[in-house]
């Protein structure tokens, strides 16, 4: 074997996954520190965000990594980062949804349904079918109160048979 095989072997380097460092441990591992504060602000970044971390970062020191153009690593080097630290970040399909509604419960939804009950009791369930739209708009806010009830007719004219026997301060268009 050559020496520096088992110099890499005697320093357990060959057991370390995701090819050769660029950064250090504690470079890569305060990096992860951050991707990880930022995912749970609700900012994932992706692997152009590390990129331009990192280039940053080298940037900022005034340190030339020799294996990156620029100081800005290529998507190979991000592909290996990603595997080093496999445990602790994870590459994953975005899926936009506002942290309000991640934050929904369970309390929160049957809570709706029992407000939105109560305030269908009057409101009469069979009515003749005819050949018009109407289209019923129900809004909530963050803090979980509902909003009143918004009605549209498909019609020339609003009657007050039409508004007469909804829910409280519900509004009403055509």
């Amino acid at each position: 074997m050559h020496p520096s095989v088992l110099y890499r072997h005697s320093k357990g380097l060959l057991k370390q996954q995701g090819g050769q460092r660029a950064l250090s441990f504690e470079t890569e591992n305060y990096i992860i520190e951050y991707i990880n504060v930022c995912a749970e602000w609700g900012y994932p970044m992706d692997s152009l965000d590390l990129r331009y971390i990192i280039k940053m970062y080298l940037d900022k020191l005034e340190v030339t990594n020799k294996r990156f153009k620029n100081n800005m690593p290529g998507p190979d080097f991000v592909q290996c980062f990603l595997n080093r630290h496999k445990d602790k970040i994870s590459q994953r399909i975005c899926q936009n949804i506002k942290r309000s509604r991640a934050a929904v419960s369970p309390e929160t939804i049957t809570s709706f349904f029992e407000e939105l009950e109560k305030s269908l009791v009057d409101v009469p369930r069979i009515m003749n079918h005819s050949k018009s739209n109407v289209s019923i708009m129900m809004a909530g806010t963050a803090a979980g109160d509902l909003l009143p009830p918004y009605v549209v007719y498909k019609a020339q004219n609003l009657y007050d048979t039409c508004v007469s026997r909804g829910p409280r301060e519900t509004e009403y268009f055509r």
